[in-house]
């Protein structure tokens, strides 16, 4: 059977199924649309296919004129026929050409751009000239000449967005060029205006209003929408330049106020007269930041440590500088009595002149003798290692060392034998079993001290008044004392006056006494004047540190002091410990500039704290223990601390509950104590321990030999085992008297081994460390013994001769109130120093438990019993 066009089978099934032609009724109507369909589809898919090759002849033929054109350097044309053929063929030239003259149109603008930058209207005006000459040159196509000319707009905008973007780079550049001169000039008219400003109100004022004026000069230049800078706001202003940004500009003037007000604090510091002033100067600047003094607005606490440091090189300049000039004009000064001793001439304007800037008062006073009296009568006689002030005990080194000596005199004017300035007429019993002693003639000056009654006598007076009486008698001493009217110069010009007069009236017994009588005058003389400076130069200040560093409204502030409120002090925490801190390193501070005793309260703070802890015993633990807790308090600053509060009055038992707070061993104690307290304030009594028992009274008494130099302990610990044992009788707990007399002492136990508490020591009873296990004192005597020898800075006999380790490692310890031990030999008598004071043997030292951690392992609490 022949094929026929169509598919047979399925074509007559899927139409009868109403594929094609579904919508008529009969078969037949059916077929013959779906075979007119099909032809009119067939002949849309020949009529295309012609259209397609006659596109891709016309587009091959446009490939072969463009290919010829450029082997023969002609410009292809157009066609003007309209066929398929034609149209496909001028679109491929079309864009062919386009592409040409954009490329000439791209070159010419590009010249045009790299001839002009940055100027928009000398670009705009030759960019014009260009598009022009590319309009002369149309072709007429409408198609091809309106698609070069969209495409010329476009690069020409692009050209001019550049150009503008360039003129505007040269414009910032220009801007901020001038706006640099701006601030170097700003700065050079900053710098001249606070030049002459002092630390004064009116100095603070104009330098605030000098940085006033170079910030209204330099906002010119920022932003111009609002903005705040310096803590000013400024409004949206369009007139301003706009070439610094505001976090540039608030770095630029951060910087340069910080470097004004540098300026301004290093000349004022530098013009202070002296480094004293100066560093206190500092302390004030950081004193008035600290108060939010607007004179420091915009400086964090970085900017002041920096500024702060600055001007402490400054202080310390100036303090090596008069340091320097000071050691100079001394040298020379005493060059200068050195030759007069000689009988050189001299000029008194010079020699008093270098004595004010050496500032010695023991040259001023040398000099003061040597133009009253002569430089030859006692050449350096006043430069004395005796005490100055002291007392008593001070009075009579100077008396016994420097005004009378140790020589035995066989005849004292008639007086018969004198030594130490004891004559036999006088004072017979202290000859009939020999000569007097030292401790003899010791004895002797108290009589005549008390005769003046120099302990109610102002410190420099009671000297001279002592000594008077010791050489003329207690009446004549007396007698000058109430024509004086208690001025110590009118006073010891009475007592010359009469011994000038013995001399005249019988010169034969006294003439020869006259130059020792001049030595003694001049000696007491420098020696009033020296407990003058030294009472002038520390009233108040080494009895209350914090509160004369403080300053008032007469007195310039030393330094600047925190601020103290009880509450946030008792409250703990970390602005507690700060506060104890900073006043610990303001203390330790003054006691390295000046001397005076490390403190960290002042007299009225110390009054305070001791009502708070008088109301509230326990309070005293939270003190201690926030001390401990804080970074940069140590074990030596809560001692500061307990020791303040001891001489403000705070009770013994509560300063001793402080101190066993200061260890971890020992806060356990601390706590059982405050339990007892707050019974006992509830009525509960003390423990009945029972006949046959000890109570803590008896076992206080065993131990008192051990408390012997702190008196004040053996109540104290009474106390504190009293409130230990009712802790425990609350609890059904209850030790011996014993154990909580031991445990108030700081004994604790750790791996079946006691620390702290009592322990013996060659034979006799002590306290150890808390830390140090209390069979091994006497092995750390002997270590420390060893390195005394080693370093010659041990204890010596009394004839000064150092005691040798071997010898030293059998003597005693005593515990001292200062936490020291002094040693005791075999008959009882403490050792002394090579300076002749007590010897103290500080086991506290720096670095000595960690000596005795290494050299006796098990000797010291490991760190986790702290």
């Amino acid at each position: 059977m022949a094929r026929g066009p169509f598919p047979t089978g399925d074509f007559g099934r899927r139409t009868s199924e109403g594929v094609l032609g579904g919508d008529i009724g009969a078969p037949a109507a059916g077929a013959a649309a779906g075979v007119a369909a099909a032809a009119r589809g067939f002949g849309r898919e020949l009529r295309d296919m012609s259209e397609r090759v006659l596109k891709r002849e016309g587009e091959a033929d446009a490939a072969k004129v463009i290919a010829a054109a450029a082997e023969f350097g002609q410009t292809p044309a157009l066609r003007q026929g309209g066929g398929l053929d034609d149209q496909a063929y001028n679109g491929v030239m079309r864009e062919h050409l386009l592409t040409q003259r954009m490329g000439a149109f791209d070159d010419a603008l590009t010249e045009v751009e790299i001839a002009n930058p940055d100027d928009v209207g000398r670009f705009t005006d030759a960019a014009g000239v260009v598009r022009q000459a590319f309009r002369d040159k149309r072709t007429g196509d409408a198609l091809f000449d309106s698609a070069f000319e969209r495409e010329a707009v476009v690069r020409t905008q692009a050209s001019l967005r550049r150009v503008r973007q360039g003129q505007e780079r040269v414009r910032v550049e220009r801007v901020r060029g001038a706006y640099r001169d701006a601030m170097v000039q700003g700065e050079t008219l900053l710098g001249q205006s606070i030049a002459t400003a002092g630390f004064d109100d009116q100095g603070i004022e104009l330098v605030g209003q000098s940085l006033t004026q170079f910030l209204d000069r330099q906002v010119q230049w920022g932003p111009r929408e609002a903005f705040s800078l310096g803590g000013v706001e400024f409004a949206a202003d369009p007139s301003r330049h706009g070439v610094v940004g505001l976090e540039e500009m608030t770095q630029q003037f951060h910087q340069t106020q910080l470097r004004a007000r540098s300026a301004w604090l290093d000349r004022a510091v530098e013009l202070t007269p002296d480094a004293a002033t100066a560093r206190a100067m500092v302390g004030q600047v950081q004193e008035q930041w600290a108060a939010g003094n607007p004179a420091f607005a915009g400086l964090d606490a970085q900017d002041m440590n920096q500024l702060v440091g600055r001007l402490e090189s400054t202080v310390s300049r100036k303090s090596t500088g008069e340091g320097a000039a000071r050691t100079a004009a001394g040298a020379q000064l005493r060059d200068l009595m050195t030759a007069a001793e000689y009988g050189a001439d001299y000029d008194i304007d010079q020699m008093k002149a270098l004595a004010q800037a050496s500032g010695d008062p023991g040259l001023a006073a040398q000099v003061e003798f040597g133009l009253r009296h002569g430089f030859g009568v006692t050449p350096a006689s006043l430069r004395s290692n005796a005490p100055v002030g002291g007392g008593f005990d001070g009075f009579a080194a100077f008396l016994l060392d420097e005004l009378e000596g140790s020589g035995l005199v066989a005849d004292d004017n008639g007086a018969g034998r004198a030594k130490w300035g004891i004559t036999e007429r006088n004072h017979p019993e202290e000859f009939v079993n020999g000569l007097p002693d030292r401790s003899r003639g010791h004895a002797v000056a108290r009589q005549y001290w008390d005769a003046v009654n120099g302990d109610r006598l102002p410190p420099a007076l009671a000297n001279v008044a002592a000594a008077a009486a010791y050489n003329a008698g207690p009446t004549r001493a007396r007698e000058w004392l109430a024509a004086s009217g208690g001025d110590v110069e009118r006073f010891l010009d009475l007592e010359m006056a009469f011994k000038e007069g013995l001399v005249q009236r019988n010169p034969a017994k006294y003439a020869s006494s006259m130059n020792g009588w001049r030595r003694r005058d001049g000696l007491l003389r420098g020696r009033a004047r020296q407990i003058a400076a030294s009472e002038r130069a520390a009233e108040g200040y080494a009895t209350d540190p914090i509160g004369f560093a403080r300053g008032n409204n007469k007195r310039d502030a030393m330094a600047w002091v925190p601020e103290f409120d009880i509450n946030r002090l008792f409250g703990g925490g970390p602005e507690a410990g700060a506060f104890i801190r900073d006043r610990l390193a303001l203390g330790r501070q003054l006691n390295t500039r000046s001397g005076v005793p490390v403190a960290v309260f002042d007299r009225a703070e110390l009054a305070t704290i001791k009502d708070r802890i008088e109301g509230d015993p326990a309070a005293v633990v939270g003190l201690v223990t926030t001390a401990m807790e804080t970074d940069g308090v140590d074990g030596e600053g809560v001692r500061v601390m307990l020791g303040q509060l001891g001489m403000a009055g705070t009770a013994s038992a509560d300063l001793h509950l402080g101190w066993l707070a200061t260890e971890n061993s020992t806060r356990g104690i601390a706590a059982k104590v405050v339990q007892g307290r707050s019974l006992r304030v509830g009525g509960a009594k003390d423990v009945d321990f029972g006949a046959g028992e000890d109570s803590i009274a008896d076992v206080a008494r065993r131990y008192a030999p051990a408390l012997a130099m702190q008196p004040d302990l053996y109540a104290a610990i009474q106390a504190t085992a009293r409130d230990m044992a009712i802790a425990d009788e609350a609890r059904g707990q209850r030790q011996s008297a014993e154990a909580y007399v031991n445990s108030a002492l700081g004994a604790t136990r750790s791996g079946g081994r006691t620390y702290g508490g009592l322990a013996r020591v060659n034979g006799a009873d002590t306290l150890a460390p808390t830390w140090l296990r209390n069979d091994y004192l006497d092995d750390a005597l002997e270590i420390a013994a060893r390195d005394w020898e080693a370093r010659g800075i041990g204890p010596t006999y009394s004839n000064g001769q150092p005691i040798p380790a071997r010898v030293l490692r059998g003597y005693r310890l005593k515990a001292a109130p200062s936490g020291n031990y002094r040693l005791v030999n075999t008959a009882g008598q403490e050792l002394p120093a090579r300076s002749g004071h007590p010897f103290e043997f500080d086991i506290e030292a720096r670095g000595f438990r960690d000596r005795l951690k290494r050299a006796l392992p098990g000797s010291v609490l490991p760190e986790g019993g702290r």
